[in-house]
Order: C-alpha cells, then sequence, then structure tokens
C-alpha cells in the first residue's frame, strides 16, 4: 500500500520524573529532509534522532520537535563552574577600575554575564535517549498511521483515474478501423468534388496506405498499456514508490503526445486529451506519495 508523504503524529513518555513529548510533522519533499528541535542542552541526541528516523521514513520533509519537561526537581542537578565565576568577577572588577565606574558589581549583574551555573541530568545519557526514543515510537506510528490513510485515499483516485485511462484507450482501439473507413470516404468525396471524378481504386488504396502508416499507433498503445499495468502494480507495493511513478508518469505523457500527434480524427483527438486530463491530475497525486 502506497504512503502519504503528509501526516502528524505525537509521543508522550511520562517516567522518572521526565516527561518527554515529541511531536512530528511530516510535508512533501523531493529527497527525505529531517529537521530536528531539541531544548537547549540535548543536542547530543540529535544525531541518534535523525538516525533512527531514516530508518522509519524514506521520503518527505520531516520536522521533529522534542520538548522534555521535569516535573520532579530532583531528576536535575545544579552544578557550578566555580573557577570561571571567579574569572567573570575579578574581570568586572578590572573593568569598572579602568572606566573608573563606582557602582558594585551586584549579584544580579553578575549572573547576567556568564553560564557558569548548568543543569545536569540524573539520568545517564543512555537512559535519556531510552525515553527519548520511546516517546519518537508513540509519534513515529501516529504520523504513519495518518500517512497510511492518506495514502489510502491517493492509491483509490490514482486507480480510478488509470481505469478511465484505460477506458479511452480501449476506446481509441475501436475507432481506428471506423476512422480508417471515415477518411477513405471523405477522401472519395473530396476528390470528387475538385476533379468532378472518382479517383482510380488502385490510387485510392495507395492514399489509405499511407494515411494507415502515418496513423498507426499500435505501438504507443501497446508501450501505454504496459505502462499502466505497471501503474496499476505499484498502487498495491508496499515500499516508497513515488519516485518510480513519477517517472512513469512521464513515459504515459510521451506516448500520449506521440499517439496525439499522429491523429486526425477528432473522437480520438477528444479521448487524448481526456488521457492527458487524468495523467495531470494523476501527476498533482504522485507528488505526495512517499
Amino acid at each position: 500500500m502506497i504512503k502519504s508523504m503528509t501526516g502528524y503524529g505525537q509521543g508522550v513518555v511520562n517516567r522518572s520524573g521526565i516527561t518527554i513529548t515529541t511531536e512530528i510533522k511530516s510535508l512533501n519533499h523531493r529527497y527525505l529532509d529531517i529537521f530536528v528541535k531539541l531544548p537547549r542542552g540535548f543536542g547530543r541526541l540529535e544525531i541518534d534522532i535523525k538516525t533512527y528516523l531514516r530508518n522509519a521514513v524514506s521520503r518527505g520533509r520531516i520536522e521533529v520537535l522534542i520538548s522534555i519537561d521535569h516535573t520532579d526537581d530532583c531528576t536535575q542537578l545544579i552544578d557550578v563552574d566555580y573557577n570561571m565565576a571567579k574569572q567573570y568577577y575579578s574581570c568586572l572588577n578590572k573593568l569598572k577600575e579602568i572606566l573608573c565606574i563606582d557602582e558594585k558589581v551586584s549579584l544580579q549583574d553578575f549572573l547576567r554575564l556568564g553560564d557558569f551555573i548548568k543543569t545536569k541530568e540524573y539520568l545517564s545519557d543512555d537512559e535519556m535517549w531510552a525515553l527519548t526514543k520511546e516517546s519518537i515510537d508513540l509519534a513515529v506510528g501516529k504520523l504513519q498511521n495518518m500517512r497510511d490513510r492518506e495514502g489510502s485515499l491517493i492509491s483509490k483516485d490514482i486507480h480510478a483515474r488509470l481505469e478511465s485511462i484505460g477506458v479511452q484507450l480501449q476506446a481509441i482501439s475501436q475507432r481506428i478501423p471506423v476512422a480508417l473507413k471515415d477518411y477513405r470516404l471523405y477522401l472519395q468525396e473530396r476528390i470528387k468534388d475538385v476533379f468532378q471524378r472518382d479517383l482510380p481504386d488502385e490510387r485510392l488504396a495507395q492514399e489509405m496506405i499511407i494515411y494507415a502508416e502515418k496513423s498507426d499507433v499500435t505501438e504507443e498503445k501497446v508501450r501505454l498499456d504496459i505502462h499502466l499495468k505497471q501503474m496499476m502494480d505499484m498502487l498495491n507495493h508496499n515500499g516508497p514508490v513515488g519516485r518510480k511513478m513519477d517517472f512513469l508518469i512521464q513515459e504515459l505523457y510521451r506516448e500520449v503526445n506521440t499517439l496525439g500527434a499522429k491523429a486526425v480524427d477528432i473522437m480520438i483527438i477528444e479521448s487524448v486529451l481526456e488521457i492527458k486530463s487524468e495523467l495531470e491530475k494523476i501527476r498533482e497525486q504522485i507528488q505526495n506519495i512517499e
């Protein structure tokens, strides 16, 4: 079953005094592009997250937002870099002396300058990754469910349009021999109007042979039938097929354009236009397929 590239999923894990919330949004993209936004101090998890998601999703722009909230104060430790604090204080006093500033250095001013006070997690990196991964799993599951549902709707729409194209191709096949007869009658009447006499049967046969060769679309129709079958088969494929279908739709366009260039019968031309209309709608849908 094909998958859509658009979807949304959220996963929440609350354990060990920590709540981890993962939100994943998937959008259309030619390739796989993963963007991860993490809380400050958790950038070390980004590589693991991207590596994990590459195994779950093959195409699309994936936007991941992870928030980590501490529901229990005991899950964090305060770590103060006293040496750095002393250096800041010394520099501030030196700056006061150089600039001839009489004001005292307040604790509030002092704290604005440095990041020497940091929080440290009680949990190890492996424990944090395990909880984060669990949250991601929940979000990915919901994301995939949404992509599956939308993919199913897209598949049904494409299937119906492919069947419509098949009907038009059948109509073209049935119309070709009729078009030859119509052209024969047209040619006879036209010659008679212009020259006031009938065209000899031998010459008429030659003209019909030339017309039949120029308007022969057998090769194009055979290739169209093959490509349509391939497209139908891909709708039931479990893996990513978006790029393959995009290639096939281009091939279908090429064959239909050639068929239309050869056609001179108005009914065949109308069928060609209907096919092109359906192909354009299919191409729009394919842009959403993984």
